[in-house]
C-alpha cells in the first residue's frame, strides 16, 4: 500500500514505524513547497496510486477555503482515504465543515493526544467515523458561540455605563433571567450587583448559596460564573 503524506520536514518520518508494521510505503512531500492545496490534487496525477493521503496542517499556509477546496476535488477524483491532521488551535472551524462534507479522519493534536493511536485509527480498516469526530463539532461550535456571546467592548475613559436587569412579572422565570445576565455582564468585566427591591430576600439566599458551597466538590467556578449542581436547604 501507498502513503501520501504532506508535512514540514521536521515530521517527514512521524508514522515510519506504523507504516512499516502495516507494509505502507510513504512518499513525503515538503508543505514548504506546496502553496495551493486545490491545484497540488489537481496537478498531481500520481495521487491516483495511493491508497492514504495524509495532510499535516501544522505548517501549512493554506487558507481554510483552500483546503476544503483541495478536499472536496480529491474526493470526486480518488476513493483512497483522506486525512489531515491540524493543533486544535488552528483552522478552529475547520474540521467541522471537513466533518459535514464526509471527512472525517481527523486528528486534532492539543495537550495529551496521542497522535501515534489517533494515526493508527485514521488508516484501520474502517478509520473514523462522524461520531468519533463529534467533539471536533462541539469545540467548533463553542468557539463560535465565545465569539458571538462575548463581544470586545470598548468604554471610553470617564464615560460611566450602568444597566439595570429586572424582572416584569412572577411565575415567568424573570428573576432567574435576570441573575443569568447578570452574571454574563460580570463574564464580560462589568462591575455587577445584585438589588433586592421586592423584599423577597434573594440576596441572603445567593450569598447562602455561594458561601456554604464554596468548600464542596459541587461548587466550581466557570468564565467567573459561581456554579452549583446543588440548591441550598429551603430554597
Amino acid at each position: 500500500m501507498l502513503l501520501y503524506y504532506i508535512s514540514s520536514l521536521t515530521k517527514k518520518n512521524a508514522f515510519d514505524s506504523i507504516c512499516e508494521k502495516n507494509n505502507i510505503y510513504v512518499q513525503h512531500f515538503d508543505v514548504a513547497n506546496i502553496y495551493n492545496l486545490k491545484e497540488f490534487v489537481l496537478r498531481n496525477n500520481t495521487l491516483i496510486n495511493a491508497n492514504y493521503f495524509v495532510i499535516d496542517l501544522t505548517d501549512a499556509d493554506f487558507t481554510p477555503d483552500n483546503i476544503i477546496d483541495g478536499a472536496e476535488i480529491y474526493k470526486k477524483l480518488y476513493n483512497s482515504r483522506l486525512v489531515f491532521i491540524s493543533p486544535s488551535s488552528k483552522y478552529v472551524d475547520l474540521f467541522a465543515k471537513l466533518s459535514d462534507k464526509g471527512i472525517n479522519n481527523l486528528i486534532s493534536v492539543s495537550d495529551g493526544t496521542d497522535l501515534l493511536k489517533e494515526f493508527e485509527i485514521c488508516i484501520s480498516q474502517n478509520g473514523k467515523s462522524y461520531l468519533d469526530v463529534a467533539n471536533i463539532r462541539n469545540n467548533s461550535n463553542i468557539e463560535t458561540a465565545k465569539r458571538i456571546a462575548r463581544p470586545t467592548i470598548k468604554i471610553k475613559d470617564g464615560v460611566s455605563i450602568k444597566i439595570g436587569i429586572a424582572g416584569a412579572d412572577i411565575r415567568t422565570g424573570c428573576t432567574t433571567q435576570a441573575f443569568a445576565i447578570t452574571q454574563y455582564m460580570k463574564w464580560l468585566g462589568f462591575e455587577s450587583c445584585y438589588v433586592d427591591a421586592v423584599g423577597k430576600h434573594y440576596l441572603s439566599i445567593i450569598d447562602e448559596h455561594e458561601s456554604n458551597l464554596i468548600d464542596k466538590i459541587s461548587y466550581f467556578i466557570f468564565k467567573g460564573c459561581n456554579i452549583s449542581s446543588k440548591i441550598p436547604d429551603g430554597n
